[in-house]
């Protein structure tokens, strides 16, 4: 895929910075060329924004949307909007099962029978809990144990999260890993209800000493009334007769389960809260569809936006090879990445105009710099180029590698922010969510090996004799 070099940004930005460094060299010292040339580009207006503060605005704190019919509607649109996107961006991609999924998501709103599953760590007394219960109308399955194997996490997950009512049951004090696992599912609106079983395990004063502790740490995720305690399978007690003689007899006799107060309390939500379950049950699913079409959707991105990114990256490895003066060399990249954000915002569709996205490269250079990304790629190059080729060219060449890995790393980092986007969302760049992109790109792509095939592309490209 070529890259038109007919755009003003680019064109413009590049054209600039070559203008400044043949001005500078009218002056005596770096110095004179830095007080000259920086106040130029303020005065054309590219290069201030760069080193403007800007105040972050405060993160709202995430509310769960009440989920109704409305609510299902919209995601389900959602989901086909994507799904029309694929074929249209890519026609030998075949989604078709994604479809016929999301064309059975209207038949489940309208279930008479609901699912609800049992699922909890090793031996808490799922199967005993199951059998115990009485629920002839709806569906209740049992899951594996759960933190046995990190294998089966992901298919418990599914199952429970595909379910209407989740029954999470547990034998005492949750551990850190039932508490995660309990956040994340109510943050997805599933319903939970946390079961503490086998109570006679413990004294009376210990299983009230228990069920404050179960309360106090899930009440900000569960309601209290979904709390209950349960003894599906009880011990054998031994019972003892005394007789008109004094003698005495002893036997065994097993107690019957005590689960009336989870009995009832399913029996209330199964009857008062059923469409409310089913509209809850089918917006997860829908989101479970979304995201298998945007993976196939960010892939498709993704192929189309790798060349542009390979391209412009050696476009900024030219102009900064050729321009020895780094302080103005920043006025090339920046225009570079500009042009850089707005195409690949026309391929995820997140429209940029030339103010926005140079506010977006503007927001990349300065998370590079804190972050310490010119450093490392500066003291890297310089390194591998020490290493590897006999005739060590410092400046220009140091300075064209560094440039193209920056390019790379501000463009993988935009893919990895975009693919996350809602569909044609046309929100603000959110710059501690693109930082966190960026970090996390830079990390990925801080190994030896990817900066030494750089180095040997660019030794090509720029011209190195080795």
């Amino acid at each position: 895929m070529a890259v038109q070099l007919k755009k003003p940004i680019l064109i413009g930005g590049v054209g600039l910075s070559f203008l400044l460094w043949m001005g500078s060299m009218l002056q005596d010292t770096l110095m004179g060329v830095g007080e000259w040339g920086i106040p130029s580009a303020i005065a054309l207006g590219t290069g201030l924004w760069l080193w403007q503060s800007r105040k972050t605005p405060p993160t709202a704190p995430k509310v769960l949307p009440k989920i109704d019919q409305k609510v299902v509607e919209a995601e389900i649109h959602k989901v086909q909007t994507i799904l029309e996107k694929i074929q249209e961006e890519d026609s030998d991609t075949d989604p078709s099962y994604l479809q016929s999924q999301l064309n059975s998501l209207w038949e489940n709103l309208n279930r008479d029978s609901l699912n609800l599953v049992i699922t909890g760590g090793k031996n808490v007394g799922k199967t005993s809990l199951k059998t115990t219960l009485d629920l002839p109308s709806h569906h209740l399955s049992e899951t594996s144990p759960l933190y046995q194997n990190d294998s089966n996490l992901e298919t418990i997950q599914t199952t429970a999260l595909t379910s209407e009512v989740v029954i999470f049951v547990v034998n005492g004090d949750i551990t850190d890993s039932e508490y995660q696992t309990l956040q994340q599912w109510s943050q997805q609106q599933q319903k939970l209800l946390v079961v503490f079983n086998k109570q006679d395990q413990y004294s009376p004063e210990e299983q009230a000493i228990i069920y404050q502790q179960l309360k106090t740490r899930l009440t900000p995720l569960i309601s209290e009334k979904n709390i209950i305690t349960s003894t599906a399978s009880p011990n054998p007690i031994k019972v003892r007769k005394v007789k008109a003689d004094n003698s005495h007899e002893e036997w065994e006799e097993t107690p019957s389960p005590e689960v009336e107060t989870l009995q009832t309390r399913l029996n209330t939500i199964l009857t008062e809260e059923r469409l409310t379950l089913l509209y809850q049950s089918t917006w997860r699913k829908a989101q479970q569809l979304k995201l298998e079409a945007k993976t196939i959707l960010n892939e498709i991105r993704r192929q189309r936006a790798l060349p542009y990114i390979e391209q412009y990256q050696w476009i900024a490895a030219g102009t900064a090879f050729a321009n020895p003066v780094s302080s103005l060399d920043l006025l090339a990249t920046v225009a570079i990445n500009t042009q850089l954000i707005v195409d690949l915002g026309k391929i995820y569709q997140q429209t940029f105009s030339f103010s926005q996205a140079q506010t977006v490269a503007g927001t990349l250079g300065k998370q590079m710099v804190q972050l310490g990304l010119v450093e490392f790629s500066t003291q890297a190059v310089t390194g591998i180029l020490k290493t590897n080729f006999v005739t060590y060219i410092a400046g220009g060449t140091v300075q064209g590698l560094s440039a193209a890995y920056l390019t790379r790393i501000a463009g993988l980092s935009l893919i990895e922010y975009f693919q996350e986007q809602e569909i044609n969302d046309t929100t603000q760049v959110n710059p501690n969510r693109l930082q966190a992109k960026l970090q996390k790109v830079f990390q990925n792509n801080q190994r030896t090996a990817l900066l030494k095939s750089l180095v040997r592309q660019g030794k090509e490209r720029l011209s190195l004799q080795g």
